[in-house]
């Protein structure tokens, strides 16, 4: 066995690789990562006009139950009446926080959200692109 695998190590010239066999497989990484970073770009530019579609969207149809809300009339109460609410502070919170419209929020909120994300991914394959393409 030692036989064997002395001659196996003896001959390694044979082995070796081609010449351009490492320019080659540097180039196919550059490509690969490239098309990825390109890929990652348009998924951004997919995200970004989905979510202002999906913001103008959501705030057309549920901006009016928040603006329709109680809320807004308790909370011009606050500005009327300051002495009263303040005498009466614990009650006007519960009561703001009873009416304040959390599910036409949330789906007002969700997609400025979705677009804030949408937007870093694009900032940051932007940047990683052009970084990559200048290297």
């Amino acid at each position: 066995m030692n036989e064997k695998l002395g001659q196996l190590f003896k001959n390694t010239r044979d082995l070796e690789p081609s010449a351009g066999l490492e320019g080659f497989i540097l180039a196919k990484i550059e490509a690969i990562g490239d098309r990825q970073a390109k890929r990652k770009l348009v998924f951004s530019y997919v995200g970004i006009l989905v979510s202002i579609i999906a913001v103008f969207y959501s705030v057309a149809v549920f901006g009016e139950g928040v603006i329709k809300s109680e809320f807004w009339r308790l909370m011009a109460l606050a500005f009327s009446d300051l002495g009263t609410v303040l005498a009466n502070w614990k009650d006007f919170s519960f009561s703001l926080l009873e009416t304040f419209p959390v599910v036409y929020m949330a789906i007002i909120i969700i997609p400025i959200f979705t677009l804030l994300l949408s937007f870093n991914g694009y900032l940051n394959n932007h940047n990683h692109n052009r970084h990559y393409n200048t290297a």
